[in-house]
């Protein structure tokens, strides 16, 4: 398998999983977060979501350049990308946790939404921004 068929199943996937997540958080933002299930749907299509984040980049860089190009870029939307990715991340964590414990959405969950949110956005903007070259690999 090539780099690039790895890269268009990567992408398909991300499309795919970004809409599913988007979904799953907005019905536990209109639900308030009432059913464990959808709780431990929403944790585990982001989790998968997130793996797939770092095989998409993975597969445009070699993990020896990986910290020049994601952390030291200039170009301000992979920044943001890259900063409410990581605050997602953090947030879901102390989020699980503090839901574990107690039958209630807090309000780390609240901020972890808020993040996702934003952090969906960035997503949307940076494949938007590369729409040419998703369509010539999605549907070529």
């Amino acid at each position: 398998m090539t780099n690039k068929s790895k890269l268009r199943l990567c992408n398909e996937a991300l499309l795919l999983l970004s809409a599913l997540i988007l979904f799953s958080g907005i019905h536990l933002e209109v639900t308030s977060c009432h059913s464990i299930s959808w709780i431990c749907i929403h944790i585990i299509i982001g989790i998968v979501f997130f793996a797939f984040v770092l095989w998409h980049i993975r597969l445009h860089f070699p993990w020896h350049k990986l910290h020049t190009r994601l952390f030291h870029t200039s170009n301000r939307a992979l920044k943001c990308l890259l900063v409410f990715a990581l605050l997602t991340i953090l947030s879901s964590f102390l989020a699980t946790v503090v839901r574990l414990f107690h039958d209630y959405h807090s309000p780390i969950g609240a901020l972890h939404g808020k993040f996702g949110f934003i952090f969906l956005f960035f997503v949307a903007a940076h494949a938007i921004k590369r729409h040419r070259y998703y369509y010539r690999t999605l549907f070529c």
